[in-house]
């Protein structure tokens, strides 16, 4: 079973490629912090990887994975030879659950989508659906979710949607649901989420992993308190580029996030600089 805290990894870039070093540095830095990370994921450019690229940031993830710490290597694409060859590559890694985006762009239906499914589970790995209907433009009904959970061997789904969905998810009782909206993670738990997938996590894992602490401690007033000094830092980020911010506040962390990948654009030196001392500033005002 997938639960607990989760955090959406970036990736770190140099001038020629993926900067290794930097993110075994941020492997290393939420070990031990959280309870695992998903690699190449939406947080992690993977559209604007090579299959390269993907193949060499799971194999590292993998080489960090241990029983308190799992790492969920992101397959999913719209070219299904290569979501297979990565499949399968994350699975001879050492991978013991696969996640896969529902495919994007063409407007799939049903039947096209639990192919897709099927295909990625010739593994014989459990799945993570994860469904992100602002960037995909698919969002499969509760009945079409309910077949595909009974066809396929669907361990886990993050949705990053908004509360209607998040409680109609709930009417799945066969696999573990994670909230992938940072600003709904305590509203998540407190309605039976199992936990959490978090790109704000990169720099405050700390405070993500005690969201999940306090609901399940039955504290809730204090992690609603919490979560929405989370949001007001959310929103921050969101306001000068959501991945270009989380790479940038690494460097509080003493940890670099590198560049984020053309067509996005990096700060400028003078506004990477405003940027860190802005959110320097909210950081200490939220207490965080």
């Amino acid at each position: 079973m997938i639960e607990g805290v989760f955090c959406a990894t970036v990736t770190p870039f140099k001038k020629d490629g993926v900067d290794r070093t930097s993110f075994l540095q941020l492997l290393e830095f939420l070990k031990g912090r959280i309870d695992g990370v998903l690699v190449c994921g939406t947080t992690g450019e993977f559209p604007s990887l090579s299959l390269d690229e993907r193949e060499l940031l799971i194999q590292t993830a993998l080489e960090k994975q241990t029983e308190n710490f799992k790492v969920i290597p992101h397959v999913g694409g719209t070219n299904l030879k290569e979501v297979k060859y990565l499949a399968d590559f994350a699975k001879d890694c050492g991978a013991t659950i696969l996640a896969a985006v529902t495919p994007y762009y063409y407007k799939w239906d049903f039947e096209s989508i639990l192919l897709y499914y099927k295909e990625i589970e010739k593994t014989g790995l459990p799945l993570l659906i994860y469904e992100i209907p602002k960037y995909t433009g698919i969002i499969l009904s509760l009945d079409d979710m309910e077949k595909l959970v009974n066809e396929v061997k669907i361990a886990a789904i993050k949705s990053t949607t908004d509360k209607n969905r998040l409680k109609e998810l709930l009417k799945l009782k066969e696999v573990s649901l994670m909230v992938g909206t940072d600003s709904l993670i305590d509203f998540g738990l407190k309605i039976g989420y199992k936990g959490c997938i978090s790109a704000i996590a990169n720099f405050l894992p700390e405070a993500i992993k005690k969201i999940y602490s306090l609901v399940r401690e039955g504290k809730l007033e204090k992690a609603s308190e919490l979560q929405m000094k989370i949001n007001r830092v959310r929103s921050f980020l969101k306001e000068k580029g959501s991945i270009r911010s989380i790479k940038k506040a690494l460097e509080i962390r003493n940890i670099s996030g590198g560049d984020v990948r053309k067509p996005f654009i990096n700060f400028t030196p003078e506004e990477g600089e405003e940027f860190l001392k802005e959110l320097r500033k909210i950081l200490e005002v939220e207490r965080l």
